[in-house]
């Protein structure tokens, strides 16, 4: 069914310049013309699309400059908020790595040498040591999940 076909019928029913009448019949996925309904001529279609654009335009120029109103003061508070997070977070991101290595460390060295730490009987120091290093690990880990809560309590209340 041609498109343009049925938005002349549209249109045709506001008609104030006819000159026949057509119908249509919807029967079996096909069309048949009857006369009832008026046909425009081409000027007052040509009118009628153009408003239509025109309207279109407008109102997308008007949303589109209330929009921008709003965006602009917006984006210069996001990059401010950009500017603060971004060098706390990378900072915080390398002591999480820095203080993560000694655990890593301690905990091999412990166990390649597990029979003499057995054998001095130091096993409750190795172990004060071990968990020392954790909590500076989970201390930074706390500091950047912290951080990253910041940002999302300043993204909420801006936006």
């Amino acid at each position: 069914m041609d498109l343009s076909f049925i938005s002349l019928l549209f249109f045709s029913l506001f008609s104030l310049k006819s000159y026949k009448m057509f119908s249509v019949c919807f029967v079996n996925n096909s069309f048949f013309i009857i006369k009832n309904f008026p046909i425009v001529s081409a000027s007052f279609d040509s009118y009628m699309i153009a408003n239509h654009c025109y309207s279109i335009i407008g109102i997308t120029i008007k949303i589109a400059f209330r929009i921008i109103i709003v965006l602009v003061p917006l984006a210069f508070v996001l990059y401010d908020v950009q500017h603060r997070y971004r060098p706390a977070s990378r900072d915080l991101k390398r002591v999480s790595s820095t203080s993560l290595s000694p655990i890593y460390s301690h905990f091999s060295e412990t166990l390649s040498g597990l029979t003499t730490v057995r054998a001095m009987k130091s096993v409750g120091r190795f172990e004060q040591e071990c968990l020392d290093k954790v909590e500076a690990n989970q201390k930074a880990q706390f500091a950047s999940v912290a951080a990253a809560q910041w940002l999302e309590l300043r993204l909420q209340v801006i936006i």
